[in-house]
């Protein structure tokens, strides 16, 4: 389901995809930019993506239970995983249809 995303200039649908591929950018980029990688915290990802802290926390929890991040309880710290990085590789390589990894097909997102 498409999530709403605010913006000062103009308001865009973004898909859930979508929304994967850039918290997983966002996750690769700290980690690269980095000797020794630190968690990335919740509030800092949802201001990058415009969308509020619930549905990041959401989304980060799908994204762990996909084992695409290792990500606390709460959602509220999270690092990219080696295999969050191969499957964002293969992202960038393939056409723009994606989809998540077997193991996330089980997992529900309850919408609010």
């Amino acid at each position: 389901m498409p999530v709403r995303v605010k913006n000062t200039r103009y308001e865009a649908i973004m898909s859930r995809q979508e929304l994967t591929n850039k918290v997983l950018q966002l996750l690769a980029e700290n980690a690269r930019n980095s000797t020794s990688p630190q968690v990335m915290d919740s509030e800092t990802i949802a201001r990058e993506l415009q969308i509020s802290l619930s549905e990041t926390q959401q989304l980060l929890k799908v994204l762990h239970a996909s084992e695409l991040i290792v990500s606390n309880l709460e959602g509220k710290y999270s690092l990219i995983t080696r295999e969050g990085l191969q499957w964002l590789d293969q992202v960038v390589f393939s056409s723009n249809v994606c989809h998540f990894p077997k193991r996330a097909a089980a997992v529900s997102i309850r919408q609010h």
